[in-house]
């Protein structure tokens, strides 16, 4: 302020001086000159602020810690070039900084997202979820011995998950154990020696090996979660009733449901809980146990399953961490899940194309529909297309292209895609590219819901009867009653939320 006033003082002394001297053309140029003068002054710290901020960006396409604290120090420096980054306080409000530095990368058509833009806001919430242990049960049942015999990509597999665990820097300890009636905990020196197995190694771990009561099982796992603790069991999570005498083998499983929901009921209930379920292959050579528990020799691929659970805000660490992601030779199937309190409304974001007929948006993003009417040539349709933004969500990408998971008015079909790596700037912060498409336009509004229920993969891997897995290539891939199982945890997580409804998002539409 103080430097505005005499400048503007100088100012008015050099054009009063001049008026005497009655020379307009100097007036013109000195005033000019002033004018000048006042506006590069002010602007002095923003253009340093800007260069520095393209120049990082273009060198790595990030912002370090280390640039972002310079970039506040210019900002520092010169307060007064800088109103709109400001508190009222006068400090940097970083939010405020965060969103110009992405709008000046997205004007300058930089490559650069804006998770790689380093953010105290951002850094202070990651510093402020504490490491927690992570506690690994392998089941160690006769069924399991396939998976072992030699070596196998379920044994590599593992290691690669447990080593990815260990350099992930949100594992406080690694605890690893093997389960079935009882837990006993690996005795060796290195995590790599915990599948280093052969069937004769785990039938020395010991414990009763001639049954899978699955839901003990799990018990003995997810007792151990909370806000310092997740788990993880690996397990062909095939129900094995053993030699009991059970009448009947469908009963024997809605039972087993009914435990499993009411252990992960006391669960969920008592803290915010989420699971991952994950569908794995591996060469199995050994017996298969088949409902009779009768044992046959099998040798080829067959399914088996990681199962993690912990506090939502642990599991979405592992899912954030590629921890999962770079598992040796991968995965097939993802399912996560979580108790819904309240549905997340995501941003959107309204597209001039492609679209049938025509219409006017209110504004670009969370906007409205005007004057909405159908294309002539095309039957009398009507659709338009927008961006959501999933990117902050626990689900992944897959997920949101499954047209199962949602729900929206009767009267649209839609269509669902991902957006380009290398999308228009229209689509950058987006994830997701939806279409909706009717022959019954009118004004409404347009309602779309992501809902949590099992995925269509848990049904198509399920049996109920395997008693010809030799003979059976398909029942081969499947696994004898694994549906009752995620039935019972499914039943639990979502018995708060009849509707269990994940994501909504609404549009005004007006004729």
């Amino acid at each position: 302020m103080i430097k505005k006033i005499v400048i503007n003082c100088i100012f008015i002394n050099l054009k009063r001086m001049l008026v005497n001297m009655k020379s307009n053309y100097v007036i013109f140029c000195l005033s000019f000159l002033g004018i000048s003068l006042f506006f590069t002054s002010c602007d002095r710290g923003y253009k340093e602020w800007k260069s520095e901020a393209i120049t990082m960006a273009k060198s790595a396409n990030d912002i370090t810690q280390d640039e972002y604290e310079k970039l506040v120090d210019i900002i520092e420096s010169s307060p007064d070039d800088f109103e709109g980054f400001l508190n009222d306080d006068k400090t940097v409000n970083h939010k405020n900084h965060h969103e110009n530095l992405k709008r000046l990368f997205e004007s300058r058509k930089l490559d650069i997202s804006p998770d790689k833009i380093y953010s105290p806001d951002s850094a202070k919430k990651i510093s402020e979820v504490s490491k927690f242990n992570v506690n690994v049960f392998l089941e160690n049942s006769a069924s399991m011995d396939g998976y072992v015999k030699g070596k196998t990509d379920f044994e590599t597999a593992i290691k690669s998950m447990l080593g990815e665990i260990k350099i992930s820097g949100i594992c406080d300890s690694l605890n690893l154990s093997y389960v079935n009636n009882v837990v006993k905990p690996f005795k060796g020196a290195d995590f790599s020696d915990f599948t280093d197995l052969e069937p004769t190694s785990l039938k020395e771990i010991g414990g009763n090996r001639s049954e899978s009561i699955l839901s003990d099982v799990i018990k003995k796992t997810i007792s151990k979660v909370d806000d310092r603790n997740a788990s993880i069991l690996i397990s062909d999570f095939v129900f094995s009733p053993g030699n009991q005498n059970h009448q009947d083998v469908t009963d024997y499983l809605k039972d087993q449901k009914i435990e499993i929901k009411y252990t992960f009921d006391q669960l969920v209930n008592n803290q915010n809980v989420a699971a991952i379920v994950l569908h794995l292959e591996s060469f199995f050579d050994g017996q298969y146990y088949d409902k009779s528990n009768n044992g046959r020799r099998f040798t080829g691929k067959r399914p088996y399953y990681i199962w993690i659970f912990g506090t939502y805000s642990q599991i979405k660490q592992i899912l954030s961490s590629s921890i999962l992601d770079n598992i040796e030779g991968g995965y097939f199937n993802q399912f996560v899940l979580y108790e819904v309190e309240e549905s997340n409304s995501n941003e959107y974001k309204i597209a001039k194309s492609p679209k049938i007929g025509n219409f006017k948006v209110t504004q670009a993003i969370n906007g409205a529909i005007e004057s909405a009417e159908t294309g002539g040539q095309n039957n009398g349709k009507f659709s338009f297309t927008f961006y959501v933004n999933f990117s902050d969500e626990i689900h992944d990408n897959e997920f949101y292209l499954d047209k199962n998971n949602y729900r929206c008015n009767n009267n649209y079909d839609l269509e669902i895609s991902l957006v380009p790596n290398n999308p228009n700037d229209a689509m950058k912060g987006y994830t997701h590219i939806f279409t909706a498409t009717t022959s019954e336009l009118k004004s409404e509004t347009f309602i779309l819901e992501v809902i949590g229920r099992s995925p269509k993969w848990i049904d198509s891997i399920s049996s109920e009867n395997d008693i010809n897995i030799g003979e059976d290539k398909e029942q081969a891939s499947k696994t004898f009653g694994f549906n009752y199982l995620i039935e019972g945890m499914t039943s639990a997580f979502y018995s708060t939320n009849q509707e269990n409804v994940l994501n909504r998002l609404e549009i005004t539409i007006k004729r």
